[in-house]
């Protein structure tokens, strides 16, 4: 019988794995990996939170400001490996009034890790009501795990320990012969 504590300690393990690889590269300036996660993410995020995000890049190639979003529940995030302030700020920037409009709660999904502390203060974060607190990582996304009914856990669990194998592939770094 699988237990909540099994359950959520695989789904935490497999997130880690990500995220230190996705931390790797980061200290490599190779910040293309979103685009290998932000499906998964889009699963990951629809199980834990309730949402129906759609994948906004699949509407529109390199959608501005936004990866995903779930226009009914008011959701949307830009998935990335860039942590920095510079990169919340440019997401904040390139959304359109009718983004906006659309997704009231935004946030930015850091691969990896987000920074120890962000400081938001003049524009765009005013206008946008960004607070340090919408930047999470996936230690955010596993501090929700903890109230998710049992049903939900196994369905995460299974999806995230399928996936999990797939992504990480995607994010390797082949050697100078193309093998990896």
């Amino acid at each position: 019988m699988l237990t909540r504590g099994y359950l959520i300690g695989q789904i935490v393990d497999d997130l880690a794995g990500i995220a230190a690889q996705a931390r790797q590269r980061g200290r490599l300036h190779l910040f293309d990996l979103h685009i290998h996660v932000e499906d998964f993410a889009k699963e990951v995020l629809n199980r834990v939170l309730g949402l129906h995000l759609t994948n906004l890049n699949a509407e529109r190639s390199n959608n501005p400001g936004l990866d995903l979003g779930d226009p009914a529940g008011k959701w949307a995030f830009q998935v990335t490996a860039d942590k920095t302030t510079a990169k919340v700020k440019a997401t904040l920037e390139k959304m359109d009034a009718l983004q906006r409009l659309k997704y009231p709660n935004v946030r930015i999904l850091v691969i990896g890790e987000k920074q120890g502390s962000y400081e938001f203060t003049g524009e765009p974060f005013a206008s946008a009501g960004f607070t340090a607190d919408m930047v999470w990582d996936f230690n955010d996304v596993c501090g929700r795990l903890m109230s998710l009914p049992i049903d939900t856990l196994v369905d995460l669990q299974s999806y995230v320990s399928k996936e999990t194998r797939r992504v990480r592939i995607e994010l390797e770094i082949p050697d100078e012969d193309g093998r990896f």
